[in-house]
């Protein structure tokens, strides 16, 4: 008989060795199912997790969509949709994963136990085999092990420039005739910046006639990454 590259003289050596290797694979397969049972244990706290952060965020949105006027409700209704189907969506791939260690841990185990009753007054021929078959599927098992943290996380928020939509709706109806092409921005904030620093600048929005315009025109700024380099370009 041979086993892990050991040549036996009887099958009763080879036996022997194999019953002191069950202690091992035994053990393996404990950490294993002790390593996907705390994973299912995270998957539900994310889960729960998942479910409030849903519901404050929902609670959020209408409390922000109540204080505006009746033609942002569609709005609302939009957002509502969007966090539902990012829930559905989360909430799909935490029951995939905790059903998949539920099934896996389960076969694991009941394995265990099926190779645990065969042993008792099994005969040497009989354990050799449990062995062989016991260590190959745990070489299977090991080389194929499920991810045991959770495949998504509950983060989900929602922001809203609340004071800015409310300054802009009371001062909507101001006419103005601001002109893209002749609006300017100058200021060392445009050309010199340093991280963590603040950087100034002043934009200067006119009319096509290229005279200051004074109504409160709102401006969206964007930041983009630069490297030294393209700077002195």
């Amino acid at each position: 008989s041979e086993h892990k590259g050991h040549t036996f003289q009887t099958l009763g050596e080879a036996a022997g060795i194999c019953r002191n290797d069950f202690e091992a694979l035994f053990t393996k397969c404990k950490v294993h199912i002790a390593a996907m049972s705390e994973a299912q244990r995270e998957v539900e706290t994310v889960s729960h997790e998942l479910h409030n952060t849903v519901a404050k965020v929902k609670e959020d949105i209408c409390i922000f969509t109540d204080e505006l006027c009746a033609a942002v409700i569609a709005r609302r209704e939009a957002l509502l949709d969007e966090v539902e189907k990012i829930r559905k969506e989360k909430a799909f791939v935490l029951y995939e994963q905790g059903d998949l260690l539920q099934v896996i841990r389960t076969n694991l185990e009941g394995n265990i136990k099926n190779v645990q009753e065969t042993l008792e007054g099994a005969r040497d021929v009989e354990v050799v085999s449990m062995n062989k078959k016991l260590a190959a599927m745990m070489s299977a098992f090991e080389a194929n092990i499920p991810p045991l943290k959770p495949q998504t996380e509950s983060h989900v928020s929602v922001s809203f420039p609340l004071e800015a939509l409310l300054q802009s709706i009371k001062g909507a109806g101001s006419l103005n005739d601001t002109s893209v092409e002749k609006t300017t921005a100058s200021g060392e904030g445009l050309v010199s910046t340093h991280a963590g620093k603040e950087a100034k600048f002043t934009i200067t929005a006119r009319n096509k006639e290229g005279k200051m315009n004074v109504a409160n025109d709102a401006f969206v700024v964007e930041i983009h990454k630069t490297s030294t380099k393209q700077l002195e370009e």
